[in-house]
């Protein structure tokens, strides 16, 4: 299995380390490979390897902590790849209601236009909550999770419902995280 990024949310999260003046800071921490893709970022529809993805953000870390990592993830979904998936996640909603249930157990649905490799399982764990599992073909690093974390509080908020959303319990070989998602009922 290939597992594989779209551009997009590349350039998504280059724009909001930009934004918030990291670039420099960034920079001066990835890998040569990395460093050519800021430089030029591939077209949005490419499919690129995440390790560049993955070196950057890993470098933000670095350089900001994982707490500005967060931030840009939720700024970098709400700002570019959400806004591409809102035509599906807003049928969905449209479709099937407003519960956050029915939004997660169809993640791999609005993530195949953004990933590829990926594997996801939803599971409910009663009416106001559940745990998705991810797992990558490959060892990812933690910043990839945080990535996922704040898409699944964006779901949270697209639903117009309080709830949390935890850390992810990261297995041992880094190839899968396990994130538990709750919610108040409406």
């Amino acid at each position: 299995m290939v597992y594989q990024l779209k551009a997009l949310t590349f350039r998504a999260y280059l724009a909001q380390i930009e934004k918030i003046g990291a670039l420099a800071e960034v920079k001066a921490r990835v890998a040569v490979d990395t460093l050519r893709a800021i430089d030029s970022p591939p077209l949005p529809t490419a499919w690129i390897d995440p390790s560049v993805f993955e070196d950057m953000m890993c470098a933000l870390e670095a350089a900001r902590g994982l707490a500005v990592v967060r931030q840009v993830a939720k700024d970098a979904l709400e700002g570019g790849t959400l806004a591409n998936l809102l035509p599906i996640v807003g049928g969905l909603l449209r479709l099937f209601g407003t519960s956050p249930a029915t939004l997660l157990s169809r993640v791999p649905e609005f993530s195949k236009p953004v990933s590829r490799g990926v594997e996801y399982q939803w599971e409910l764990e009663s009416t106001t909550s559940g745990r998705l599992t991810i797992s990558f073909p490959r060892r990812v690093p933690r910043v990839t999770y945080v990535s996922f974390e704040a898409g699944l509080g964006l779901i949270l908020d697209l639903c117009r419902v309080q709830g949390a959303v935890s850390a992810a319990d990261i297995a041992e070989d880094g190839e899968s995280g396990t994130i538990r998602v709750s919610w108040l009922p409406k």
